[in-house]
């Protein structure tokens, strides 16, 4: 019960930031409360507004003008602290003046389930840290790549109809030890070979094979937002492509440490995994 309170004060406390101030007319955070792996946008609006950064968590994120504002969205990985957390924002006016604001955001735990994992023999040998931390620095480089125009509209669409075999946020274990956190959804039930769907438009950022992911694309939507897809059979796409929502990318496979045919399939936000299937849903409001 005392957790409850707590956390209704700071939502209602959270919804009156939407402040006025010389600088900006208006900062807004929507929603005023997010769960772990789930996202949020900031929203300012005033005269003469030039540009802005946003401080959360330990990441500055930039902000982008659409329809005389500015505004972004805020990725909360699997690993967030719950609680209040500060938003900082500094924005600049067109004579160059900057003035800081700080705004707040109540992040709600999730309850994220563990996971054993089970590889054949002829896997077995690919699992090592070495790998997994080589195709991860890999891949943070492509997603810190910002692209200031937006690319994709409306709703995100699933990649592939299938079973989510493992769910966002999991924390595996192999031999008793934990990997890490899932950072998307694996859906499987489906064949190799089965075709992989552009979950929304964008240009490729990056398709290529890597020793622990296998075959994989990533698509910059812009604005910080990009698509992953892991473990491919085939790839269909180019570095540099654009490509519509609905686009075959590719095909599903078993390439690098995979138990089995499958799609692994990620968002990021600004360079944080968010999960991926709360974008079905409410990408419009962003």
């Amino acid at each position: 019960m005392k957790t409850s309170v707590f956390a209704a004060f700071f939502l209602i406390l959270t919804a009156l930031l939407c402040s006025s101030s010389a600088a900006a007319a208006g900062i807004c955070i929507s929603p005023e409360s997010v769960y772990q792996g789930r996202t949020f946008s900031v929203t300012i609006t005033g005269e003469n507004l030039s540009s802005a950064q946003a401080g959360f968590l330990g990441k500055e994120i930039p902000f982008y003008s659409a329809e005389g504002r500015l505004h972004t969205i805020i990725g909360v990985s699997a690993s967030a602290p719950s609680g209040q957390h500060p938003v900082k924002i500094t924005v600049a006016d067109m004579s160059g003046n900057t003035e800081d604001h700080t705004a707040y955001i109540y992040v709600r735990p999730y309850k994220f389930q563990a996971e054993k994992l089970l590889f054949p023999p002829q896997k077995k040998g690919k699992l090592t840290a070495e790998k997994i931390y080589g195709d991860q620095q890999t891949l943070e480089e492509v997603l810190r790549t910002w692209t200031g125009e937006r690319f994709w509209q409306s709703s995100f669409i699933l990649p592939l109809k299938g079973k989510v075999t493992s769910p966002f946020g999991a924390y595996r274990l192999y031999n008793e030890k934990r990997l890490g956190d899932h950072r998307g959804v694996d859906i499987g039930g489906n064949p190799a070979g089965t075709p992989i769907k552009a979950t929304n438009s964008g240009v490729v950022a990056f398709a290529n094979p890597l020793p622990a992911y296998g075959s994989t694309v990533v698509i910059d939507h812009g604005q910080g937002v990009h698509s992953i897809y892991m473990h491919l059979s085939k790839t269909l796409v180019k570095a540099g492509q654009f490509i519509d929502k609905g686009t075959v990318l590719g095909r599903v496979g078993s390439t690098g440490i995979s138990t089995g045919p499958h799609l692994h399939w990620g968002i990021s936000i600004h360079d944080t995994r968010v999960d991926p299937i709360s974008w079905i849903n409410s990408a419009k409001r962003y």
